[in-house]
C-alpha cells in the first residue's frame, strides 16, 4: 500500500486541532494513542475557515474495564471550529480489521497532530486489512452518498465531489493498490482529462458557494467511474482477501496494551 509520511498542516488548523486535543485531555484524560485531521482537509476540498475534523483512538487504564460501569467506547466533543471523534483502541481496532474504510483512513490520514509508536503500529495493520472484501464497504458509501445527490438533483458540488472521491478511491485501491483520499491526487491519478476537469470545476465551485448547473455530463462521469469500479474489483491488483494474521496481530497489539496499562489500586 502507499503510506505517505506525516505532511505539513497550516498553522491555524493545527494550533486549533491542539487545542481541542487538550480539551479532550482536560475533560477525559485518556490516553490518546492518534489523533488525525481527517474530512475536507485530507479529502483536498477545505476552504480557508471551514470546520475541522479530527478523529483518532484512545485507551483506557485497563482496572476501568473491569468495573461494573463500562467506559465509553466513543467519545464526541466540539472545540471552536473542532469536531472531534475519538474510539476506544478496542473499538477501533475491531471495526479496523472488519475492513470498516473509515477507520482505516483515519488512522493512515499523513495530517497527525497525535502521533505515536502504537499508531505506526495501527497503520501497518491498517494495510493488511485492506483487501477486495472492502468492496462492499466502498460500493455501500458511494451509493449512500449517490442517493443523496440524487436529491439534490446533483448540483451540490460539496456532495458530488463526495462521491466522485468515493469512487476515485475504490478504483484506485482495487485496480492498483494504492490508498489514498486527496480527490484532486486521485483525479490525476486517474489520468481522463474530463475527470480532472470536473473535479477542479466542482472544487472551484464549492469554494464560490455556486451550484453546478449543467449536471449531464457529472452524471455520465459518475455512471463511468461506477463501471470502472466494478471492473477494478474483478480485475485489479489488490489482493482478493485481508492478511491472514491480521485479526490475531490486532488481538495481540490490544492484550499488550492491556497488560501494560494495569495499575490495580490498593485497598485501604
Amino acid at each position: 500500500m502507499s503510506e505517505r509520511e506525516s505532511v505539513d498542516i497550516p498553522a491555524r488548523v493545527r494550533s486549533a486541532a491542539k487545542e481541542a486535543v487538550d480539551k479532550f485531555k482536560s475533560d477525559h484524560g485518556h490516553e490518546i494513542l492518534f489523533a488525525n485531521v481527517s474530512g475536507a482537509h485530507l479529502f483536498g476540498t477545505a476552504t480557508a475557515n471551514g470546520d475541522i475534523d479530527l478523529r483518532g483512538c484512545f485507551i483506557v487504564p485497563t482496572v476501568e474495564l473491569l468495573k461494573f460501569k463500562k467506559p465509553r467506547d466513543t467519545i464526541e466533543l466540539s472545540k471552536g471550529d473542532v469536531e472531534i471523534q475519538f474510539h476506544e483502541a478496542e473499538k477501533f481496532l475491531s471495526l479496523m480489521t472488519r475492513g470498516n474504510m473509515n477507520f482505516i483512513e483515519e488512522v493512515k490520514s499523513p495530517f497527525r497532530i497525535v502521533d505515536t509508536p502504537v499508531a505506526e503500529e495501527m497503520r501497518k495493520i491498517a494495510d493488511l486489512c485492506l483487501s477486495k472484501e472492502t468492496f462492499s464497504h466502498v460500493q455501500g458509501m458511494s451509493i449512500h452518498t449517490k442517493k443523496h445527490a440524487q436529491k439534490e438533483n446533483f448540483s451540490n458540488p460539496k456532495r458530488n465531489l463526495y462521491l466522485l472521491r468515493e469512487l476515485l478511491r475504490g478504483i484506485a485501491l482495487f485496480r492498483d493498490g494504492v490508498f489514498e483520499s486527496n480527490v484532486g491526487d486521485l483525479a490525476r491519478t486517474y489520468g481522463e482529462s474530463s475527470i480532472e476537469e470536473m473535479t477542479d470545476k466542482l472544487v472551484q465551485l464549492k469554494n464560490e458557494g455556486r451550484d453546478l448547473g449543467q449536471t449531464l455530463e457529472f452524471r455520465k462521469l459518475i455512471g463511468h467511474l461506477e463501471n470502472e469500479m466494478l471492473r477494478a474489483k474483478e480485475f485489479g491488483t489488490l489482493r482478493k482477501r485481508p492478511s491472514d494474521d491480521v485479526t490475531t496481530r490486532a488481538e495481540k497489539m490490544l492484550t499488550r496494551l492491556r497488560l501494560e496499562r494495569i495499575d490495580v489500586p490498593k485497598d485501604d
